[in-house]
C-alpha cells in the first residue's frame, strides 16, 4: 500500500502543478500499486518458470521487457544486475 498523504505531500514539495485535487494522492497510489502489483506477479511467473523460489533483478527484467505494454512503459530504465534478454 503506498501513503496517499506523502505522495500529495510530495505533490505540494515538488510544484508539478500551482493546483491539485486532493484525491490526486490517491489515484496515484492507485496506479503506482496496480504496476507494482502487476511487475510483481509476472517477476514471479519468470521465476517459476525457471524454478527459482526467489525473485533476482533478472526476472524483473525478464517480467518487464517480456510484456508489450511495461516494455513500452519502461523502454528507457535500466535495472541494475538485471542481465539482458535472451536473444531467440
Amino acid at each position: 500500500m503506498f501513503p496517499t498523504g506523502r505522495l500529495n505531500r510530495l505533490f505540494k514539495e515538488g510544484r508539478y502543478s500551482d493546483r491539485f485535487s486532493r484525491s490526486a494522492g490517491i489515484f496515484l497510489s492507485g496506479v503506482l500499486e496496480y504496476l507494482t502489483a502487476e511487475i510483481i506477479e509476472l517477476a514471479g511467473s519468470v521465476c517459476e518458470e525457471n524454478k527459482k523460489k526467489t525473485i533476482a533483478p533478472k526476472h524483473l527484467n525478464l517480467a518487464v521487457r517480456s510484456d508489450p505494454e511495461l516494455n513500452k512503459l519502461m523502454h528507457t530504465i535500466t535495472i541494475s544486475q538485471g542481465g539482458q534478454l535472451p536473444n531467440i
